[in-house]
């Protein structure tokens, strides 16, 4: 879970660098942020598989019906890439994204409560910093 969060702040540094980029951004700067994109999609394929050996194979079944508020794919999926390229705005496999309700039916109430713990810890050490 941990790991998962920690690829959400990547995403989100990501997207922040990302949109950075126009017509004086370097040769390099472009690089980066596109080595960075790579590394991130390779982690968050590793842990969309990790996600599924978890919990089953069916575990994404029915999150179809869900919204998702980054999310504006009409492919099959849940947890995919929006546009190739793009893995800043992939959905991750975490509680928050897959509902409650598909939660309690997958029986992942504990991994709410973890992600809801860590989120916390993530507030309360941005709130130190300032």
């Amino acid at each position: 879970m941990a790991r998962a969060l920690k690829m959400k702040e990547s995403q989100i540094v990501l997207l922040l660098d990302a949109r950075r980029i126009d017509s004086r951004t370097t040769e390099n700067q472009r690089l980066d942020i596109s080595c960075h994109r790579d590394r991130l999609q390779s982690q968050i394929n590793g842990l969309v598989q990790t996600a599924a050996t978890f919990v089953g194979a069916d575990w994404d079944s029915g999150l179809d019906a869900c919204e998702h508020g980054d999310s504006g794919s009409d492919e099959d999926g849940t947890f995919i890439t929006v546009s190739p390229g793009n893995a800043e705005h992939t959905i991750l496999p975490l509680p928050s994204y897959i509902g409650l309700p598909q939660c309690g039916a997958l029986e992942l109430n504990g991994l709410v409560e973890e992600e809801l713990q860590l989120r916390q810890g993530q507030a309360n050490d941005a709130l130190h910093e300032i």
